[in-house]
Parts: structure tokens; sequence; C-alpha cells
């Protein structure tokens, strides 16, 4: 599947780089696995996969150009600093394939898993195609 149309699947922000999509997603953990979909704000996002300690491969419903930024948050159904996904760092961004890769982590920023009742909310900016 080739890139969006600046229409499909995001918020084209028209903004200098041209082509920039804004793809988000939000669910309420029900435990430490993937989430299940459909997801609340999770337009163009095809799946959410946990597959090891903290580490979510999100994948978007289409390939992109360059990933630009990624901005979100946790809220903690119960807070735990110490033990608790509270912040997250991007692992890996691939436009070829539309994965972005993030890990969840505590306060000191060690990798930990979502807890049941956490809320995870993402938005994934990328630059669906090449204008300069």
């Amino acid at each position: 599947m080739g890139s969006p149309t600046a229409a499909a699947h995001g918020q084209d922000t028209s903004d200098t780089q041209g082509g920039i999509v804004h793809y988000r997603v939000k669910w309420t953990n029900t435990a430490t696995t993937s989430p299940t979909f459909p997801l609340s704000m999770s337009e163009g996002i095809t799946s959410v996969v946990y597959s090891a300690t903290g580490v979510l491969t999100i994948t978007l419903a289409n390939n992109f150009f360059q990933f630009a930024n990624m901005t979100g948050g946790i809220t903690q159904g119960t807070y735990n600093a110490t033990t608790g996904a509270c912040k997250f760092r991007v692992v890996s961004a691939t436009g070829t394939t539309g994965v972005v890769v993030i890990q969840l982590q505590n306060e000191a920023g060690t990798a930990v898993a979502g807890a049941t009742g956490d809320v995870m909310y993402f938005d994934i900016e990328v630059q669906n195609l090449k204008t300069q």
C-alpha cells in the first residue's frame, strides 16, 4: 500500500514540510498484552502488538517517506513511579513498512510493561511525501 493522500488516514497540517500526516491511537490497557481493536482514536492504525517488556510495535495503515515526531502520554491506572509505565521512547521507525516501535518506561527510564487500567495515547507524525 502506498503513502496516503493528504485527506486519507490522518490530518494534513499543511506545514512547510508538505505531506505531514498525524496518526493518533489511544487505548485503555486490559492487561500487558496487545490492545484489542477497534481502539478509540485509531484512524489509520492497523495494529499495536506487544512483543517484549514494554515494547509495542505500531503498524500504520500506510508507509511513509520519513518519521517526523511522536508525542503522547501514559496515564497510569494506579500510579507507581518505580514499576509503572509513565513515559516512552521511540526505538525505530521504518517508512517502507509503516512500522513505529516504542518502548514504555518507568520514571527512571527502565523498560516496563503497561498495567491494567493504564491509558495510552500517542500522536505519530510522519511525512508521507518528499517535496524538496
